[in-house]
């Protein structure tokens, strides 16, 4: 299906269309044409299959994608060629992507978005469970001199993250009923919302960190050396950052593990579920140490935070 409008164009595509020995070399055509120039590394070139539906007017691009296991990666020399300068934000609605960008590793899942230039090397790379929205903004979008260095991560399940997520979902959702103007409007203040929010202030480790730790807390084996591995720094450097910032990875674990079971508690689904089987299930390891930090935090029980809702 294609559908353009003056400026606004609508396409959805699948490899599957073409022969299975073509699909390789027409997925890297369709999605260079979409995104500039990288490189591919396909973890099955015999049988790849994948699909995506771009929405684009002017400068700003939408894709919703899906597709087998794969990586992508952006050299200096890619950088010098073909003089793209955009913006990408990837935020993925299953599975996760992993950024590597200016030495650093990050792992990003539901809940969490992260922005990448054009202007500078990176990798992106996926597994098979993994679909995910891209939205591409002309880099004068950024409301900084300078795009960032690096990957800049959101958290995109609360504030203002939460609302671009929300905006991004519906302009793709909204899709046949927009015009070239209003796509380029809706989308331009969603990526406004998220970086004006993040722009202009110190970029703190915490906020990353708290993006991060909110996906995998509910695994007990998960803490402070999993942390660091998927930021890409050593434990001690860690520590020593987020010390800085008046916190540490311990706390931050823990306080991702408490909001949850917080909100399992008075969670409709989770009612017929003991407060024990909440905080295994909320990635702590003792009931004992549940309850006292639990009283901490929020200056009642578990079972007192229940029966007040």
């Amino acid at each position: 299906m294609v559908e353009a409008g003056l400026d606004y164009l609508i396409a959805a595509t699948r490899a599957d269309a073409v022969p299975r020995d073509r699909r390789v070399d027409f997925w890297r055509e369709h999605v260079t044409a979409n995104h500039g120039t990288l490189h591919f590394a396909f973890a099955d070139s015999d049988d790849f299959h994948g699909e995506t539906r771009v929405q684009r007017a002017g400068g700003v691009q939408l894709v919703v994608f899906s597709s087998d296991a794969i990586g992508y990666e952006r050299r200096s020399v890619d950088v010098d060629r073909d003089g793209e300068d955009s913006l990408r934000v990837v935020m993925p609605t299953s599975g996760q992507v992993v950024v590597e960008a200016a030495g650093r590793r990050s792992q990003v899942r539901p809940g969490a978005a992260a922005l990448v230039s054009m202007t500078r090397s990176f990798a992106l790379s996926h597994d098979e469970h993994t679909r995910a929205f891209i939205l591409s903004v002309p880099g004068t979008a950024w409301p900084e001199a300078r795009p960032p260095e690096g990957a800049r991560l959101w958290n995109t399940s609360e504030g203002a993250g939460a609302i671009f997520a929300a905006m991004v979902a519906e302009v793709a959702e909204q899709a046949q009923a927009l015009d070239g103007g209003s796509f380029v409007t809706a989308a331009e203040l969603a990526f406004e919302l998220i970086a004006r929010g993040e722009a202009g202030r110190t970029y703190r480790l915490t906020e990353q960190v708290r993006a991060l730790v909110r996906h995998s807390c509910a695994d007990p084996a998960y803490g402070p050396g999993a942390l660091s591995r998927e930021l890409g720094l050593s434990l001690r450097t860690l520590q020593e950052r987020l010390s800085r910032e008046g916190s540490s990875p311990a706390a931050l674990i823990r306080e991702a593990r408490l909001d949850l079971a917080a909100q399992r508690l008075t969670h409709p689904g989770w009612r017929r579920r003991t407060v024990t089987a909440v905080a295994y299930a909320s990635g702590f390891g003792s009931v004992t140490a549940f309850n006292a930090a639990f009283r901490e935090r929020f200056g009642r029980t578990p079972s007192e935070h229940r029966l007040d809702r």
